[in-house]
C-alpha cells in the first residue's frame, strides 16, 4: 500500500554528505511507491517539482508544514544534524499520534539529541543507520504503520 510519508531533515545539513544521505532516503521511499508529502523534499526528487497530496499551500510555512504532517501516515526524520525545526515537527507529529522514525548516522555529529534519546513515546522510533542498512530500516518501520500492507 502506498503510504503518505512526511520526510524531514535539517536544512542546516546542506553539506554534500548530508544531502546525499537525504537523497538516498528519498529515493528509497520513491522506489517503494510512497508519496513524499513535504513539498521541499518532494520537489527534490520529482521532475515536475510538485509535492504529492491534497493540502493547499499557504503563505504561512509553519501552518503548511503542520497540515502536511497531519495529512501524512508517518514521518521519517533524518536527525544527524539536529535543529529546533526538526524537534518541533517531530513533536507535532507525535502529538497528532503519528509514528515517527528518527534516523541518524551514529558518531557522525556527536550523540543523539537528548530530547530524542530520552523520549519514551511508543510512536517514536530511533535508529542509527548506514547506507547499507537504511532501506531495511525504512521498510521495517513502514510495515508497522497502521494501514500499511507491506
Amino acid at each position: 500500500m502506498c503510504m503518505k510519508v512526511f520526510f524531514t531533515a535539517s536544512s542546516s545539513g546542506s553539506q554534500k554528505a548530508h544531502r546525499e544521505n537525504y537523497l538516498q532516503i528519498l529515493e528509497i521511499l520513491q522506489s517503494l511507491s510512497h508519496k513524499i508529502t513535504n513539498p521541499y523534499y518532494a520537489a527534490t526528487i520529482k521532475e515536475d517539482g510538485h509535492a504529492d497530496g491534497d493540502v493547499v499551500q499557504t503563505d504561512d510555512v509553519s501552518d503548511a508544514l503542520r497540515k502536511r504532517i497531519a495529512y501524512s501516515d508517518c514521518v521519517i526524520a533524518e536527525i544527524t544534524v539536529p535543529s529546533i525545526s526538526l524537534g518541533i515537527q517531530i513533536e507535532y507529529a507525535l502529538n497528532k499520534k503519528i509514528r515517527v522514525l528518527c534516523l541518524y548516522k551514529k558518531g557522525c555529529n556527536g550523540d543523539l539529541p537528548l530530547m530524542v534519546r530520552d523520549d519514551r513515546n511508543p510512536r517514536l522510533f530511533k535508529e542509527d543507520y548506514t547506507s547499507e542498512s537504511v532501506a531495511g530500516l525504512i521498510k521495517k518501520f513502514i510495515s508497522q504503520v497502521p494501514g500499511s500492507s507491506t
